[in-house]
């Protein structure tokens, strides 16, 4: 029976509703022109017209349908036999299933099976069979969306499969017996394309694209779930940034890696996901910028390194630091410079040349600034000595001539001059 026609039956008259159950005798002296009683014949009118508006309430009242009224919370009709309806749909409560009896004595969900949110759209939907999920399954968010829409069998999950991951990211695909098998696709929340492969009793197999967080593309070959063979690695403009092997997941062998304009800048040998061996690096033009040795991912021993410019220098590096004795050259390979270096910075006694080869000047260097005692050798023969305080002049400085005798005195001030040199 329809809400409707129950409230319509509800609102009838109670003398009406008493008439049904029988209604009392009456004297002639209150019968009108008809052989009724005057009120009586009113009542019986208003009941006639409720009996047609309830019949009328039953034939269109089935005909609605939860489309029509948003308000409407879909639940079951009724649970398969013997199995015993549980819970109530909203407003009353937010699961109503079907169960029978196990074995033990408790309640085993069997038949429909509902779940609501407070406000009265469905939640979770499917079928239980003895306590296990069987057939179409579906969840949907707050709003009416579809969420995941599943296949169960004895329990497990078994057939297409369509669902949101906590991440947002949507998994399309097949289970078999509860493990993905065959074709899958994984998109984000926009739509795109973030992983596409084969699977074979839940591990990744054959060929593969996948797409970062930062667009990059990635193909290649898995083995037992993780990544074996060449992978080749694209750029969100489609151009090779980095091709190599992996083995078990992690890189082995040979690579050459690219910038985003498709540029050899690095080849070398990865062991462990590690670089090992020697290494060479490119600059923006593709010309050779370094070589040298590399163990656990650091740079360790002899390295060259050279610059646009055409000048270059050669030292040792520890732990991808510059450590011990450095030589730099100029451009047309004379030697420019010379000492120690520590934690990649010039540290102790250097020598500095010009492009003739002959000595310019020679000092301290702490923490990559001059500092302490330096002498500065002038083309004209002129010597000019003194100290250096956090890489500018400080203090006195003496002007020697050709000769070595003395020809004048400066006095600076955090590299300022505040006293002219003194001829002697």
């Amino acid at each position: 029976m329809g809400t409707r026609a129950v409230l319509l039956l509800a609102s009838a008259p109670t003398s009406f509703l008493a008439s049904l159950a029988g209604r009392p005798r009456r004297t002639v002296t209150d019968r009108g022109p008809l052989g009724w009683g005057n009120g009586e014949f009113m009542r019986v009118i208003a009941g006639l017209m409720y009996v047609v508006a309830f019949v009328l309430a039953l034939v269109v009242a089935p005909t609605a349908s939860a489309a029509d009224n948003p308000a409407h919370v879909p639940g079951i009709a009724a649970c398969p036999d013997p199995a015993i309806m549980v819970g109530d749909a909203p407003p009353v409560g937010t699961v109503q299933w079907c169960a029978v009896t196990g074995s033990d004595g408790k309640l085993l969900a069997h038949g429909p099976f509902y779940q609501f949110f407070r406000h009265g759209q469905v939640e979770l939907q499917g079928d239980f069979v003895r306590g296990e999920r069987q057939g179409r399954w579906r969840e949907y968010d707050q709003d009416g969306r579809l969420v995941v829409d599943s296949r169960y069998a004895a329990g497990v999950l078994d057939g297409p499969y369509d669902g949101l991951n906590t991440d947002g990211v949507r998994m399309r695909g097949t289970f078999r017996a509860g493990k993905r098998e065959g074709a899958w696709r994984l998109e984000g929340q926009s739509g795109d394309l973030e992983a596409e492969g084969a699977y074979k009793a839940d591990l990744r197999v054959g060929a593969w694209v996948e797409f970062g967080a930062d667009g990059r593309e990635s193909k290649g070959n898995y083995l037992r779930d993780e990544r074996d063979g060449k992978w080749s690695i694209f750029n969100v403009e489609g151009l090779l940034v980095a091709a190599g092997p992996f083995r078990r997941g992690i890189r082995e062998g040979v690579w050459r890696e690219h910038d985003d304009a498709g540029v050899l800048r690095a080849t070398g040998t990865y062991q462990g996901d590690q670089r090992v061996g020697v290494w060479q690096t490119f600059d923006a033009a593709g010309r050779l910028e370094s070589e040298g040795e590399t163990i656990h991912g650091k740079r360790r021993g002899l390295w060259k390194e050279l610059r646009a410019d055409g000048t270059r220098q050669e030292g040792k590096y520890l732990e991808d630091q510059r450590e011990g004795l450095w030589t730099m050259w100029h451009a047309p390979g004379v030697m420019s410079a010379r000492g120690p270096m520590l934690a990649s910075q010039m540290q102790g006694i250097w020598e500095h040349f010009g492009v003739d080869g002959v000595l310019r000047s020679k000092g301290s260097w702490v923490n990559g600034l001059r500092d302490g005692a330096w002498s500065e050798f002038a083309e004209n023969g002129m010597v000019h000595s003194g100290t250096y305080r956090d890489g500018v002049r400080h203090g006195y400085w003496r002007v020697l001539g050709p000769d070595g005798r003395e020809v004048g005195v400066a006095r600076f001030v955090n590299g300022e001059q505040v006293e002219r040199p003194q001829p002697q």
